[in-house]
């Protein structure tokens, strides 16, 4: 990669995931939570606790396929 001193760079990184906690278990290996969810997509994702957080309530409101 060719990048010079004073070139406009952006990260590199996937849009965050959001969606509904289905499931939470403790994963003894990790010594922590796991938090299993599923997108407005029906897609699901896993994550680590450390990987997430809380959605504030007036934003799930607006977000399809949010549960109520």
């Amino acid at each position: 990669m060719n990048i010079k001193v004073g070139d406009t760079v952006r990260q590199i990184m996937p849009a965050p995931v959001q969606g509904v906690v289905t499931r939470k278990t403790f994963d003894d290996k990790r010594d922590g939570f796991q938090y299993f969810l599923t997108d407005a997509a029906g897609e699901e994702h896993t994550f680590d606790e450390g990987e997430v957080e809380l959605v504030p309530a007036a934003e799930t409101r607006a977000t399809p396929g949010a549960a109520a």
